[in-house]
């Protein structure tokens, strides 16, 4: 798995190297695969960051939780997002 990381990253580099784009990895694919997918791309990536923000102020609260349990992990939660 890493070797076809590897090779992702050796070929996003080689796109950017070529012609430059400023919209990023969905503005790739809208450039060199179609518009719909570079769309759907740029959706998943707003997804994922969604997603990721919440795990990690959950995680967040965990680790804390893990050396004091008389503050529940929902205050801690209230804490990092604030």
């Amino acid at each position: 798995m890493g070797l076809v990381c590897y090779f992702v990253m050796i070929s996003l580099g080689e796109m950017g190297a070529y012609l430059p784009h400023k919209k990023g990895f969905a503005g790739y694919a809208t450039r060199y695969v179609d518009p719909a997918f570079g769309f759907a791309l740029g959706w998943n990536y707003v997804f994922k960051y969604f997603i990721q923000t919440t795990n990690n102020v959950n995680a967040a609260g965990a680790v804390v939780q893990y050396w004091t349990l008389s503050v529940p992990i929902e205050v801690w939660m209230g804490a990092y997002i604030s």
